[in-house]
């Protein structure tokens, strides 16, 4: 057994000494990074015209459309972005427009956003605008001044049923961001 003790003592001894001189002379490696950032200015999305659908009768009828070119459609203004930024815009849209004063339950009206039924241009131009659904994101450019104009059309539903005379809305949002 001494002997047995004496060579495993030998053993760990030669590992031991073997593993410092490995360390030994051996060094790591460094480098660096920066941590970066670009301050951008804040862009301002305005709410310009309302969508339009005009006066329904309460009885079912055909569909009600606004095309993104109609003077009807409603429109955003998007400014103060840096000059050709990459933005994504994003529509909440509704399902319905519901009565501003219901008398017992009001049918809601159903709009419908196909699409093509939003537009962007770079001018304040709405003939040549792109056309984009407005259900997806949209990435785009924004002018040399760091502009954007935004259209959006839209259906009404109305064969779907009899409504009650009265004003219905729903809000559209639109936001904008950097990409």
């Amino acid at each position: 057994m001494k002997l047995s003790n004496k060579l495993f003592a030998a053993l760990f001894a030669t590992l031991f000494i073997s593993s410092a001189a490995f360390a030994q002379g051996v060094t790591g490696d460094s480098d660096n990074i920066s941590a970066t950032t670009n301050v951008v200015t804040a862009i301002t999305v305005a709410g310009v015209d309302d969508l339009q659908f005009g006066n329904i009768l309460t009885t079912p009828g055909a569909d009600v459309i606004v095309a993104n070119t109609s003077a009807n459609a409603g429109s955003f203004d998007i400014s103060g972005g840096v000059a050709g930024a990459t933005v994504d815009l994003t529509f909440t849209l509704p399902s319905t427009l519901t009565a501003s004063a219901p008398d017992g339950d009001p049918t809601p009206i159903t709009i419908i956003f196909s699409a093509t039924d939003a537009s962007r241009n770079t001018a304040d131009v709405q003939g040549g605008a792109t056309n984009f659904d407005p259900s997806s994101t949209e990435s785009t450019v924004l002018s040399g001044s760091g502009a954007l104009f935004v259209w959006l059309g839209g259906t009404l539903d109305t064969d779907s049923g009899t409504f009650d005379a009265d004003s219905y809305s729903a809000t559209i949002t639109l936001a904008v961001d950097y990409n």
